[in-house]
């Protein structure tokens, strides 16, 4: 019987609680590393947001450059500040048929624009019917206005698109 006293002693024993001293460390370690992270996902997804603005208007240059050779026309892309100052784009052609519709597309995330390393605050781009991109050699997308944070685009080297050269091509 007394092999039976000492056990449940010793269960009795290692049922302690915590303190509020342990669960208060606990809490504010735990706290530390929540803001760490929380910190980091926003950067994550203030970068993500960035580069899915920038995506949107390299693929609608690319567009821009099949709709003005495919219809030989000239296109104009002006990147300007809205009334609330964030910057964006607009689509404008002589052809009225070439561009469905030409709506003010805001780059939200996008804080500052360099043409050719020159701080800018608007700019206009051309693609001809040939499907050059003409107007600037390099521009500059940046998340901060320090340009620090951001991405550039070589306009120098942009592809050019060209129709098909027939039966020349072949000889």
């Amino acid at each position: 019987m007394s092999t039976s006293k000492a056990t449940a002693t010793i269960v009795m024993k290692s049922k302690r609680a915590f303190t509020l001293l342990e669960i208060m460390v606990c809490i504010a370690i735990l706290s530390l590393v929540a803001g760490f992270l929380g910190w980091h996902v926003k950067s994550m997804v203030d970068v993500h947001r960035f580069h899915k603005h920038i995506d949107r208007l390299v693929t609608d240059l690319h567009k821009l450059q099949i709709i003005a050779l495919t219809h030989e026309t000239d296109i104009t892309l002006n990147i300007q500040r809205n009334a609330d100052g964030k910057l964006g784009y607009l689509v404008l052609s002589d052809e009225p048929g070439a561009i469905a519709r030409s709506s003010f597309v805001l780059l939200s995330s996008v804080e500052a624009l360099t043409l050719d390393r020159r701080h800018v605050e608007k700019m206009t781009l051309h693609i001809t019917p040939d499907g050059s991109i003409r107007g600037a050699e390099t521009l500059g997308f940046f998340q901060n206005a320090d340009n620090k944070d951001g991405l550039i685009l070589d306009l120098s080297k942009a592809p050019k698109i060209s129709s098909f050269p027939g039966e020349e091509y072949f000889r």
